[in-house]
This record gives C-alpha cells, sequence and structure tokens, in this order.
C-alpha cells in the first residue's frame, strides 16, 4: 500500500514539474514576441533600432540556451535574464515613442516662432543637440534635454519682450522729446534761425581758411621740392663742366629728367596757386595770358643766367686786380667782353689781348652750351684743314686709342705735342673725353 501511495506522487510530482515548465516556456515566448512588436512599433515610427535589437538578439540566445540545457540535463531552466533583457526592451520602446513625439513638437514650434521676430539661435542648437543624442539611441538623456530646449524658447520669448518694452519706452521718449523740440522751435524760432546762420557762416569760414591752409602747405611743399631740383641740376652742371665727372650722354639723361621734374613741379605749384586765387576770390589768369607770361618769365631767366655768368667772370676779374698796370688794361678789355652775349662777338677783343685767358673764355663756355664751344674756337685758331694734317708714326699711335685718357702717356712722350691731331682725334668720336675737358686739367683751373 505504501508503494503505491509513494508511485502515485511521484507521478503527479512529475506532471506538476512539467506543467510550470511548460507555462515558463510560453511566458517567456510571449515576452519575446512582445519584445519583437516593440521593436516593429519604433520601426514605424522612425526611432532608430539598433539598441533594443541587440539586446532582443541577446534575449533569443539566453532563452536558448536555458531550454537546451533543460532539455539535455533534465535540470531546471533559468529564464530571468531573458526576462530582464525582453522588459528593458519594453521600457526603452516607451521612452523612445514618447521623446519622439516631444520631439516632432517641439520641431512644430520652431517652425511656428520662426515666424516671428525672436533670436532662435540658442533654441536651435539646444535642438541639434537633441537630435544627435536621439539619434545615437541615448533616449534617457534626451528625455532630459527636450527641458533644455523648452527652457531656451522661454529665454527667447523673454529677451523679445524686454526687447520690445525697451523700443516702446523709447519710442514714447522720442514721441515726447519730439513734441518738445516742436514747441521750442515754435517759440524760438527767430534764435534758433539766427543761431543756424551763424553756425552756417563759420562753418563756412572755416572749411574755407581750412582749405587755404592745405593748399598754401601743399605749395610749400611743392616750392622746396623745386628747389631741391634745382640744386641738383645746379650739381650735376658742376660736376660735368667744371669737375670733368661722368660722360656727356649721362649728363644729358640726367639734366632731362631734372627739367622734365621740375616742369612738372611747376605746373602743380600753377595749379594750387590758380585753386588759392580761386578760393580767395581773387581773377584768375587765363591759359593764354599765362603762356605769354610764362614766354617772359622764360626770356628773363635766359637774361638772369647771363648775368650770372657775367658776375662770375667780373669776380675773376676782382681777384686780378693786384696785378701791374698792364694786367689792369688787360681787365679793361675783359669787361668790354662780358658785355658781349657769344665767342664770336668777343673774338676781335680777345685777339686784342696780348696774353689771352682762355681760362675765362672757357669758364663761360661751360656755364651756357648754347654758345660757341671752346673746341670750335680753337679749331678755327688751328686755320688748317685737319683731313691735310700730316702725322708722324707716334701721332698716329696716338690716334689709335679711344679717349684722351687712353692717350695721355702717348702725349707726354712727344717732344712737341700736336693738338690739332688731339683735335682730330677728339672730332671723330663723339663719346671720347672732349678737348675742353682735357684743356681744362691741363690749366688746372677750377
Amino acid at each position: 500500500m505504501l508503494k503505491k501511495t509513494i508511485i502515485i506522487l511521484s507521478i503527479v510530482l512529475v506532471l506538476v514539474s512539467t506543467a510550470s515548465a511548460a507555462e515558463n516556456h510560453t511566458e517567456i515566448r510571449n515576452d519575446l514576441t512582445e519584445a519583437e512588436q516593440a521593436i516593429q512599433e519604433m520601426e514605424n515610427s522612425n526611432v532608430p533600432t539598433e539598441r533594443v535589437e541587440s539586446l532582443l538578439n541577446t534575449a533569443n540566445q539566453s532563452f536558448q540556451a536555458q531550454k537546451n540545457l533543460a532539455e539535455n540535463q533534465d535540470a531546471k531552466p533559468d529564464f530571468s535574464r531573458t526576462k530582464e533583457l525582453t522588459s528593458e526592451i519594453r521600457e526603452i520602446k516607451q521612452t523612445a515613442l514618447r521623446v519622439n513625439d516631444r520631439i516632432n513638437s517641439l520641431e512644430e514650434r520652431i517652425e511656428e516662432l520662426e515666424g516671428q521676430d525672436l533670436n532662435l539661435s540658442g533654441v536651435k542648437t539646444a535642438f541639434n543637440e537633441l537630435n544627435q543624442t536621439f539619434h545615437n539611441q541615448r533616449f534617457e538623456e534626451a528625455e532630459g534635454q527636450v527641458e533644455n530646449v523648452y527652457s531656451e524658447i522661454s529665454d527667447a520669448k523673454s529677451i523679445q519682450t524686454q526687447v520690445q518694452a525697451f523700443t516702446s519706452a523709447q519710442r514714447q521718449n522720442i514721441i515726447v522729446l519730439y513734441r518738445q523740440s516742436a514747441n521750442y522751435a515754435t517759440n524760438n524760432w527767430i534764435k534758433l534761425s539766427l543761431a543756424s546762420i551763424i553756425f552756417i557762416a563759420l562753418s563756412a569760414v572755416f572749411i574755407k581758411e581750412y582749405r587755404l591752409w592745405k593748399l598754401e602747405s601743399r605749395r610749400e611743399n611743392l616750392i622746396e621740392k623745386k628747389q631741391v631740383i634745382e640744386d641738383m641740376i645746379e650739381q650735376a652742371q658742376q660736376e660735368y663742366y667744371v669737375k670733368g665727372k661722368g660722360s656727356k650722354i649721362a649728363f644729358r639723361t640726367r639734366t632731362e629728367k631734372f627739367q622734365e621734374m621740375k616742369r612738372d613741379t611747376e605746373q602743380d605749384i600753377n595749379e594750387i596757386e590758380s585753386r588759392l586765387k580761386s578760393i580767395k576770390g581773387l581773377p584768375v589768369i587765363s591759359p593764354e595770358i599765362k603762356e605769354r607770361s610764362d614766354e617772359f618769365q622764360s626770356r628773363g631767366k635766359v637774361m638772369e643766367e647771363a648775368g650770372e655768368i657775367k658776375g662770375s667772370l667780373e669776380r675773376i676779374n676782382d681777384r686780378r686786380q693786384s696785378k701791374t698796370s698792364e694786367e689792369q688794361d688787360t681787365g679793361e678789355i675783359y669787361r668790354e667782353i662780358l658785355k658781349k652775349d657769344s665767342v664770336d662777338e668777343a673774338e676781335d677783343e680777345i685777339k686784342g689781348l696780348k696774353d689771352p685767358d682762355y681760362r675765362a673764355l672757357l669758364e663761360i663756355e661751360s656755364q651756357n652750351k648754347n654758345r660757341k664751344t671752346l673746341k670750335e674756337f680753337l679749331k678755327d685758331r688751328v686755320e688748317i684743314d685737319l683731313d691735310d694734317v700730316g702725322t708722324s708714326d707716334d701721332q698716329i699711335e696716338l690716334l689709335k686709342n679711344e679717349t684722351v685718357e687712353e692717350a695721355r702717356d702717348q702725349i707726354k712722350g712727344l717732344e712737341n705735342p700736336d693738338y690739332r691731331a688731339l683735335l682730330k682725334a677728339e672730332m671723330q668720336g663723339k663719346n671720347r673725353k672732349t678737348l675742353k675737358e682735357y684743356l681744362k686739367e691741363q690749366i688746372r683751373f677750377d
């Protein structure tokens, strides 16, 4: 009897255990099905599902492992891990869908606010951060960021309210100030008119004086520039004519450039002076009268230069006043020579000198390039056709030299230097050193 009872109880326990295991299997399968449905809902709402799909795979693997363990080893399966994962999937679904709805609402709200005069830069920044967090499937963190976006919207509205209040207050102040100004202008229009007239007059005077000061300052600068250019021209003439430095081409290039700069500067000065006269209300000279005036001025400059040359020779003559009476008579002849404009006109007086001082003549020639050159004058004194000049062997060697400087040693070697051959050599090459410069070195006179 006891054995039968034990057998019956064992059968009952096996049946109960089997029924319980079957019930657990069914419950877990339902949980897995619900998890799959949750993922499907998320996909339908365009919510990223990579995170929950990974959890579902883990839950399926855990379920299958416990099931295999129970079947192979007759052990009781433990589906707690599977239940935990499926429960987490359902919670994530609820959070994700809730946050997704709030994001959609926020997006619509921001679109409405864009039509208003609001500064939404902070709102859009916070909303972009929220979207980034949501798409990274950090749904719990994104739910907290939703409140940040709403907070930014509130701040933007608050700022707009403050700006509107300030603008309204300022508008009222402007209206009040305008009314007060209008009333004051109505009651004091005579004083205001006089003050305006005085202000305009003073402004006109100030502007006129400022323009005059500016133009006069510029004119002074141009005058100084012109003086510097003239000094440079004078220096170039001294170096070429007196000291014999540089070539003729270089001298001509420099002086032409300086003269061009001088003309441009004078033109600027004349223009400024015309503007000054116009501002001061003085009559402005017409271009025709100005051209004739410039012509007379140029003639005056020529006469002035001639006077400077005469003054230079007079100073030379003054240094000789301590010589003998015969030299004093020669000085009188030089004074007569100074009255002449060219070497040709002074030729008779020069012939009348017992001992012609060609240094003075050289200085005259060096100070005015338009006069007859000393080379030409000496050629006339030679009174011979240079083509018929007979040359010795030494002179032939002399003529092979390119410049007087190269021929200096051969000239010194000649017992009786024939300067006619030297003159011929100089005339055959315009780029050679001129006879005038060579003679200037020979007489060693500044």
